[in-house]
């Protein structure tokens, strides 16, 4: 089985694009709700290919947004 490291800031912040709950993603994807909430929290976390490709089903953007780190602002 293949794994593959995604973000979570980038689940939070394709969900947030797509006006989703993370009750929403939670449910469409079957997992138990404590899950949502540790993968957004996380820096990254490993998902089977099976479970990348329903996220990426479920929000609508392609694996390298999930694969690829987030970049931080700064500020002045």
């Amino acid at each position: 089985m293949t794994t593959i490291e995604v973000y979570g800031a980038r689940v939070r912040q394709a969900r947030v694009l797509r006006k989703m709950t993370g009750k929403a993603v939670m449910e469409a994807m079957g997992w138990k709700p404590p899950r949502q909430t540790r993968l957004e929290k996380a820096a990254s976390t490993p998902l089977d290919g099976v479970e990348v490709a329903s996220l990426t089903e479920v929000l609508r953007f392609p694996e390298s947004f999930f694969t690829t780190a987030p970049l931080s602002r700064v500020g002045a």
